[in-house]
């Protein structure tokens, strides 16, 4: 099957990306090689995956793709971190469960909640605090958020499922430390680890220079429309309100990849 790789009208060379580190990269690749032959390749169709879902539109529109296009068999986890939008975050969820099972029967399983604070209580305000370099954020998020995933994905061994790639929904607008190529490589390397298995694999399709990605949300938007799954009930804000602001940053970058990918935004926002 070949690579789910299109253009997009944010493609920013790997090397110019303020949170990457090519020689870091280099160094694990090199590891992964020797150690089992590749870096990450597509398990073929049918094969079990964990997807990490948030209800946003990166996550949803990634499972979508994974089971449309590659065909493979869902098994979704959603991180309850104590976030400030929660509940809105799980009723995206409830409605995307829905979709998804009804669309893909024999690849969607229900999403699976798991209950970890994100950051700390006992230090979150000191962490709010310092939250100074916008490259940094909660800085030990994704790496908790894909860990947990880890362990939850090999809990599912005890059902007979047997799982060894997870997925994330980084795409290549994403500045963080934590929502890069270089960070992916780092946990993917920790799951071998602490599992003592080199079978194991992690990835986000849009970044996975492996697969000759590097695209943006627009790309997801399109894919999603071409197939008819409607985003507009997606989470993207993190507002504690039932509708999206449509002001903040995130929602910004929502509006901005609707109009990169000449895609109606159908979100009612609070503010347009």
């Amino acid at each position: 099957m070949r690579n789910f790789s299109l253009t997009n009208n944010y493609n920013v060379p790997i090397e110019n990306k303020v949170n990457e580190d090519l020689e870091l990269i280099n160094l694990i690749e090199t590891f992964f090689i020797k150690k089992r032959g590749y870096v990450v390749k597509m398990p073929p169709p049918g094969t079990p995956v964990c997807v990490c879902m948030s209800g946003g539109m990166d996550s949803v529109s990634t499972i979508a793709v994974l089971m449309d296009y590659y065909k493979l068999k869902i098994y979704p986890f959603f991180i309850n971190r104590g976030q400030s939008n929660l509940k809105w975050e799980k009723e995206s969820i409830y409605f995307y469960d829905k979709l998804f099972a009804k669309r893909y029967p024999k690849l969607f399983n229900k999403t699976f909640e798991i209950e970890v604070d994100i950051p700390s209580k006992s230090y979150k305000k000191n962490i709010v605090a310092e939250l100074k370099d916008n490259h940094i954020g909660y800085p030990a998020r994704n790496s908790i958020i894909f860990l947990s995933g880890a362990e939850y994905a090999y809990s599912l061994k005890k059902e007979g499922i047997e799982i060894q790639t997870i997925f994330g929904a980084t795409v290549v607008s994403d500045s963080l430390f934590h929502s890069s190529l270089t960070w992916t490589r780092v946990t993917n390397l920790s799951i071998c680890q602490f599992l003592n298995d080199y079978r194991w694999q992690m990835m986000s399709l849009a970044i996975e220079k492996e697969l000759g990605n590097s695209y943006d949300k627009d790309v997801l938007i399109n894919y999603c429309k071409k197939i008819n799954i409607p985003l507009e009930y997606t989470r993207t804000c993190v507002g504690n309100t039932e509708k999206q602001c449509g002001k903040c940053i995130c929602c910004y970058d929502r509006r901005r990849c609707f109009k990169e990918a000449n895609v109606e935004d159908k979100t009612d926002y609070l503010f347009n």
